[in-house]
C-alpha cells in the first residue's frame, strides 16, 4: 500500500497531501490563494465555458470575471466582465476578444507619461509597417500620427500633429475632398468669415444661363472660372477672372480678365457671369454662368473666395 499512496509521480495522494483542495467539487471549486493557475474545461461540459472570477479580499470593491468560451463560438473567445460588488452577477461586458477583434463597451484608456497605440501592418514594406497614434510626445497635450521604423521606437516621419494650442501641422500637401472651406469659422457673423467654394457645371446649351451658387444678397467675392470642352485639353480653354460685389441686393459682377482660346475646332467663346436677386431656377441671390458653344459639353469650374452675408453654397 505504501507504494500505491504517496506524493511521487504515479502515486495517489492522501487528503492530507492535497491540503485545502481536498473534498472540492471540480465544478464549484472553493476559494484558492495562488500565484498562477491554469484552468481547463472538461470535454463533456454542456457549455464548454470556463469562468474565472477574481475578487478583492480586502477593501471591498467589484470583481473581474474572465470567461473563456471555445465551444459555443467555434473559436477562441475571452470576455472580461465587471461584476457587482458582491461578485454575484455580471453587470457590464467591458472587453471581449473573439480571436480576430477586440471589442469594448466603454472607453479605452492607455495610461503613461506619453501613451501611444501602434498599428502594425506586417505585410507592408520595410519601415512602412507601423503607424503610432500618440499624445504628449513633444509638448503636453499634443496629438500625433507618426510613421515608425520597424524597430517600433524611432520615428520615420511625423505625418500629422495637432499641438496643444490647436494648430494643425502636416508633413505633406493637404487635400480636402469637400468643395467648401471657411476660416475664422467661429466668428459671430458670416460677413466676418473667409469662405472658399469650388463649383462645377456641365453645359451643353449655347448661351444658356445656368445656376452656379447661392452667394447671398451682400457678397464680396472674387470669381475665377475655367471651361474645357469634353474635358479635352487639346481643344483649348476659356478662362475668367472677376468680382461680385455689393450690398443688400445692389450687386454687380465685374469681369477683370476674359480669355477664350478655342483650338482644333473647339467651338466655344468667353465665359460670362451674372447675378440675380430673384428668378433663378435654384432660388434668390444666385450667381449664374453662360458661354457660347457650338458642340460638345463644356465643363466649367468656378472658384469663389471672400466674404458674404451668409454661407455660400453650390447649386
Amino acid at each position: 500500500m505504501n507504494k500505491l499512496i504517496g506524493t511521487k509521480p504515479g502515486q495517489a495522494p492522501r487528503n492530507a497531501d492535497l491540503g485545502t483542495i481536498a473534498y472540492q467539487n471540480a465544478d464549484a471549486l472553493g476559494n484558492l490563494t495562488l500565484d498562477s493557475a491554469i484552468i481547463g474545461g472538461r470535454g463533456y461540459s454542456t457549455s464548454g465555458q470556463i469562468d474565472l472570477t477574481i475578487t478583492r479580499s480586502v477593501g471591498g470593491g467589484g470583481a473581474l470575471k474572465l470567461i473563456g468560451d471555445g465551444y459555443l463560438t467555434g473559436g477562441s473567445h475571452v470576455i472580461f466582465e465587471h461584476t457587482a460588488s458582491s461578485g454575484a452577477s455580471a453587470t457590464t461586458q467591458n472587453i471581449s476578444y473573439d480571436g480576430t477583434k477586440i471589442y469594448s463597451s466603454g472607453s479605452l484608456e492607455l495610461q503613461s507619461g506619453a501613451p501611444g497605440l501602434t498599428l502594425n501592418a506586417t505585410t507592408q514594406a520595410t519601415n512602412k509597417k507601423k503607424v503610432r497614434l500618440a499624445v504628449s510626445q513633444y509638448t503636453a497635450g499634443d496629438f500625433n500620427v507618426q510613421q515608425m521604423n520597424d524597430d517600433g521606437t524611432t520615428v520615420a516621419l511625423l505625418a500629422l500633429q495637432v499641438n496643444n494650442g490647436g494648430e494643425l501641422i502636416v508633413a505633406g500637401p493637404i487635400r480636402a475632398n469637400s468643395n467648401y472651406m471657411t476660416i475664422d469659422g467661429d466668428f459671430g457673423t458670416w460677413q466676418g468669415r473667409y469662405q472658399h467654394l469650388t463649383c462645377h457645371n456641365a453645359i451643353t446649351a449655347n448661351q444658356a444661363w445656368t445656376d452656379v451658387a447661392f452667394v447671398s444678397y451682400s457678397p464680396s467675392l472674387t470669381i475665377q472660372g475655367t471651361a474645357v470642352r469634353d474635358n479635352s485639353g487639346s481643344l483649348g480653354m476659356s478662362s475668367y477672372f472677376g468680382t461680385i460685389f455689393g450690398g443688400y441686393g445692389a450687386v454687380t459682377v465685374t469681369a477683370t480678365t476674359q480669355v477664350g482660346q478655342a483650338m482644333n475646332g473647339g467651338g466655344f467663346g468667353n465665359i460670362e457671369y451674372r447675378y440675380l436677386n430673384g428668378g433663378a431656377s435654384s432660388g434668390n441671390y444666385r450667381l449664374q454662368v453662360r458661354m457660347p458653344i457650338t458642340a460638345g459639353t463644356m465643363y466649367i469650374t468656378t472658384t469663389l473666395t471672400g466674404q458674404a452675408f451668409q454661407q455660400i453654397t453650390e447649386d
